[in-house]
C-alpha cells in the first residue's frame, strides 16, 4: 500500500516475493496471526491457548484501497493485529483485528516481511522486538535451526500451560469503525464518521464483533477496524 496500489497488486507482489502463500486465506483472514498470538500468549502467561472460534478475528480480506487512502487522510496506518490482555488474573481478552495507528507509531512503520512483537508490563512499560518473519530465507532459516536444535538436544521454554485463563471478551472495552453499504444510522451508540464509514462506541470486543457477523450477512464487503 506504500506504492498506492490495490490490494490485489499488493497481495501479488507479496505472493512473488515468497511473503504470502499461493494460498493467502492464512495470510489474509487472520490464521497465520491467529497461531503467532496462540504461542505467544502460551509464553508470555505459561497458558495453553488454542486457535479457534474464541479469538474473535476479522481479516483484511475485504479491505479496500479507499480505506487505506481514507484513514492514511487522517494520518494513520492499518495493521493487521493479534492482541491480548490479562485481566481479573484469570481472564484473557483477545482478538485480531486490522488496527488503526498514528503513522508514527513504532508499530505502524512495521513494513515488508517484518513482523513486530510488543509486550506491555505494569512496571517496565512496552517492550518490543522486531525481525524478518517470511520469505525464503528467513523461513529456511527458522526450518534448519529447528533440526539442529532436535539434533543437539538444545533447550527450548518449558511451558506446562498450568495457568488456566478462561478467554473473556465481554468486559473488555474497545473501539471500532465499520465500512459498509448499510445504514446504521438506527443502531445505539453509531455515529457516521463519514461517508460509508461508522464509528462504535461504548463496544465490547464481543458486542463489536457480533454486530460485524449480523452486517456481513447483509454486505459481505463490509470491513471493521479497532480503533
Amino acid at each position: 500500500m506504500n506504492q498506492h496500489v490495490s490490494f490485489k497488486e499488493a497481495l501479488k507482489q507479496a505472493q512473488d516475493l515468497g511473503y504470502a502463500e499461493a494460498d493467502p486465506t492464512a495470510d489474509i483472514d487472520g490464521y497465520d496471526v491467529e497461531n503467532k498470538l496462540c504461542i505467544s500468549t502460551d509464553l508470555a502467561f505459561n497458558t495453553l491457548v488454542k486457535p479457534g472460534d474464541a479469538i474473535k478475528k476479522v481479516g483484511i480480506r475485504n479491505l479496500l484501497k479507499k480505506d487505506v487512502d481514507f484513514f492514511l487522510g487522517r494520518n494513520m496506518n492499518i495493521k493487521l493485529i493479534g492482541q491480548d490482555r490479562l485481566y481479573n488474573q484469570d481472564k484473557l481478552a483477545i482478538s485480531i483485528e486490522p488496527t488503526l495507528l498514528p503513522v508514527d507509531n513504532t508499530i505502524a512503520t512495521v513494513n515488508g516481511n517484518l513482523n513486530y512483537v510488543q509486550l506491555t508490563g505494569d512496571t517496565i512499560g512496552p517492550l518490543g522486538f522486531l525481525g524478518q518473519g517470511a520469505g525464503r530465507k528467513p523461513t529456511a532459516n527458522a526450518l534448519l535451526q529447528d533440526v539442529v536444535d532436535i539434533l543437539e538436544n538444545n533447550p527450548y521454554y518449558d511451558i506446562d500451560g498450568s495457568h488456566h485463563l478462561a478467554i473473556d471478551n465481554h468486559n473488555f472495552a474497545a473501539e471500532y469503525i465499520l465500512r459498509t453499504d448499510i445504514d446504521l444510522s438506527d443502531l445505539k451508540d453509531v455515529s457516521n464518521l463519514e461517508g460509508k464509514y461508522w464509528h462504535l462506541a461504548n463496544q465490547t470486543i464481543e458486542s463489536a464483533h457480533m454486530l460485524y457477523q449480523e452486517i456481513l450477512q447483509k454486505d459481505n464487503k463490509a470491513i471493521m477496524f479497532r480503533q
